[in-house]
């Protein structure tokens, strides 16, 4: 029961934060048709991949605190972080990046 708890409790977390991250890097890209640079969408790639270090960081340094299993939220995390950055609509970005 405490690995279903612990699941449950990780992708509630990881998809909030999943679409957390969304809402503050990807939605005014996604939803408008401005023109990004390379270095703009690498730059947001970087922070997204530090977002979600962060998430999973944040599970770490409270696993002796969590009242479930610490191996299943920690995996239920990373696969609510990458689940909600599947299912958010984002445009295809490659026509509108400039060189």
């Amino acid at each position: 029961m405490s690995y279903l708890l612990g699941g449950i409790a990780g992708l509630v977390y990881g998809g909030i934060m999943g679409v957390i991250k969304y809402l503050i890097l990807w939605r005014n890209i996604a939803t408008t048709d401005v023109q990004i640079t390379m270095g703009a969408l690498y730059a947001r790639f970087g922070i997204s991949f530090a977002i979600s270090f962060a998430v999973l960081l944040v599970v770490f340094l409270f696993r002796k605190m969590l009242p479930f299993d610490f191996f299943a939220t920690l995996l239920a995390t990373a696969i609510g972080l990458t689940l909600s950055s599947k299912l958010v609509p984002l445009k295809d970005l490659s026509g509108r990046v400039k060189e």
